[in-house]
């Protein structure tokens, strides 16, 4: 029997074994990171939380082994995260004279004034933040005022790109779902008056112009609601952008309302000879493009078995001994202090890609 057993795990790997080996490497990462950006800075981002859910439930729809639980866990924080996020508290120069007006000693407002400066934050990272700046007692004394004069503005649900990657992620079930339909709606509000969706976070630092930038937020956002009229104008009018996500993208809203062949025989085009894609066309290929190619290419039922295969055999190659791939050339000027997120986003869409290739 033992004789039989070392005999089988001598045999070669097939293609999609190491497809699913590659994964299955990924996720202790993913995870692992993943967890820390929750505890140590309680912040949804476009770049791990979002990605955390997307990979993971890629992963178990593939029939790769996932912890239910922690999958649970990590998508219910988010949902209430993303739902806190939407009321912005804040320190107004109105609030200060009320809070003048109901007794504050001076020194307090005082140690109050630079909080007006900042553009709020959620109830909860409110109160954290009276508690970095005011005494134990100071805040005990004053909490119930500092709560009820402090001034109040819809938010941005953890960012319109954050919650626009929650939907795309398929972490909240069916589309009549009470999170999913709160949230398109919250989205809708924050349609610009030229159709269009203002990214925020990383997305303008990343190698593209900013008109690109907005350009790529909207259709990821339309992929995700029905998207009006104005969207789709703002999309039309849009010249075609320099990175591969553009493409990408571009491919997938011309799937959802009309024609993605044009643009689909373009980004298979684009395939490095090392079976990988790069941000910008030309470049050297990363996981980042290579992960979002295989991704779009999957969801337009455009994939070419030759193309799978030695875009795996790229990853598969380049993947570290961590289980992450590194990624770079993203960014005009890398910083890094930014490569852990640059890594991190590009692992969770090489482990999203590399699963969308199996059955």
């Amino acid at each position: 029997m033992l004789l039989l057993v070392l005999a089988l795990s001598s045999l070669p790997q097939t293609p999609e074994d190491s497809a699913r080996r590659a994964i299955e490497r990924s996720l202790p990462y993913l995870e692992r990171e993943g967890v820390a950006w929750i505890e140590k800075r309680a912040c949804l981002s476009c770049h791990h939380v979002p990605f955390l859910l997307w990979s993971f439930r890629e992963a178990r729809d593939r029939g790769l082994p996932v912890d239910a639980k922690k999958l649970a866990e990590w998508t219910e924080w988010s949902r209430k995260e993303s739902l806190a996020q939407r009321v912005r508290v804040k320190l107004t120069e109105p609030s200060l004279g009320a809070l003048r007006e109901a007794g504050l000693p001076a020194e307090i407002l005082a140690k109050l004034a630079p909080l007006a400066k900042h553009p709020g934050w959620n109830e909860d990272g409110y109160l954290r933040e009276l508690a970095k700046t005011l005494s134990a007692d100071e805040l005990a004394a004053h909490r119930e005022a500092l709560v009820r004069h402090a001034a109040r503005e819809k938010g941005d649900g953890g960012g319109i790109d954050a919650m626009a990657q929650l939907l795309s992620g398929g972490a909240y079930g069916s589309d009549a779902s009470e999170f999913t339909t709160a949230t398109r709606t919250r989205i809708a509000d924050l349609q610009q008056a030229d159709g269009g969706w203002k990214p925020g976070g990383q997305l303008f630092a990343l190698k593209r112009t900013p008109a690109e930038a907005t350009e790529v937020t909207t259709m990821w956002v339309m992929l995700t609601m029905d998207p009006s009229k104005k969207a789709l104008e703002f999309v039309e009018k849009a010249a075609p952008g320099a990175t591969n996500e553009w493409l990408a993208v571009r491919m997938l809203v011309a799937k959802r309302d009309g024609d993605p062949a044009p643009f689909r025989k373009k980004l298979a085009a684009r395939q490095n000879r090392d079976g990988g894609w790069a941000w910008l066309h030309g470049g050297p290929s990363d996981a980042f493009a290579t992960g979002q190619a295989l991704y779009a290419l999957s969801v337009a039922g455009a994939m070419d078995a030759d193309a799978v295969a030695k875009a795996r055999r790229y990853l598969v190659e380049t993947q570290g001994a961590d289980g992450s791939w590194a990624v770079d050339g993203l960014t005009a000027k890398p910083k890094p202090s930014k490569e852990p997120i640059y890594r991190y986003w590009g692992t969770a869409w090489a482990a999203i890609g590399l699963a969308r290739t199996l059955p």
